[in-house]
């Protein structure tokens, strides 16, 4: 063991291989390590991109099918290119007649500022009305229904003569908010 601590080419040429194996072949396999990881991830990637425009016919057959069924829900929701004042006519017109049809009396009604988006306009009518319970949650359920929607926003009811004894549901009298939709598209004389 002394000899070869005391021969010291031998232990300078061992010490210079240690050297190059740390500074100049594990920075060359850390760097080709790194390399074989990103040349991983773009090949995933490209993989990715190569199913995606495969399925290129297949996602635009998707976009066109849900395209014709939004159109549907459209119809659903809005009204589209009507005059506001015919719009808002229209509704008041078929609110108030299945109010009245169920024996409600309507005393009041007035349309509320539209609230307005890129795409669409939220117009709400307030209906101060009276009558049997039970008629006006017939009446309600028939608006509910109504195509395109109308929704029910808000109410603030006064029931009275209400008797649990007699299941009777009594008579309310209150406010009654509800929303409808328009698409902009028409004339808008206000």
């Amino acid at each position: 063991m002394r000899e070869l601590l005391n021969n010291k080419p031998l232990m300078l040429g061992v010490i210079a291989f240690l050297a190059a194996i740390k500074f100049i072949l594990l920075p060359v396999l850390d760097w080709q390590e790194d390399k074989l990881t990103s040349i991983g991830v773009l090949e995933e990637r490209l993989l990715k991109t190569e199913r995606l425009l495969s399925n290129e016919s297949k996602m635009a057959e998707a976009v066109s099918s849900l395209s014709v069924k939004v159109g549907g829900l459209d119809d659903l929701l809005f009204t589209q290119g009507q005059d506001v004042v015919q719009f808002q006519l229209g509704h008041q017109e078929v609110i108030e007649g299945l109010l009245s049809e169920n024996k409600l009396s309507v005393k009041r009604t007035s349309w509320l500022m539209p609230s307005k988006t890129d795409e669409y306009e939220e117009h709400k009518v307030e209906i101060t009305v009276s009558g049997s319970f039970k008629q006006l949650m017939t009446s309600l359920l028939a608006i509910e229904g109504l195509k395109p929607k109308v929704a029910l926003a808000s109410y603030t009811m006064n029931i009275s003569r209400m008797k649990a004894s007699s299941l009777r549901l009594g008579r309310v009298s209150g406010k009654i908010t509800f929303a409808v939709w328009r698409k902009p598209g028409g004339q808008t004389s206000e």
